[in-house]
């Protein structure tokens, strides 16, 4: 997912804010984005953040061992 652009996997169905934000995920967006969400990405459906930094360093380093198909 680093280096994608958000909301652009064909076949996936994605809220119409994801769809055009046009963000290009790396560490910072991500990060962002898991922090506050509807900030990141107004309109979008997530509506829950991640308050705690290390959380989310967390789940970003545990994304980043992830390979896609």
């Amino acid at each position: 997912m680093f280096g994608r652009t958000a909301g652009s996997v064909a076949g996936f169905r994605y809220s119409s804010a994801m769809a055009r934000a046009g963000v290009v995920w790396n560490d910072e967006t991500l990060d962002a984005f898991l922090a506050a969400p509807a900030k990141a990405i107004p309109g979008t459906t997530k509506s829950r953040g991640v308050a705690n930094s290390q959380d989310r360093a967390d789940i970003i380093a545990f994304l980043k061992t992830l390979t896609e198909p």
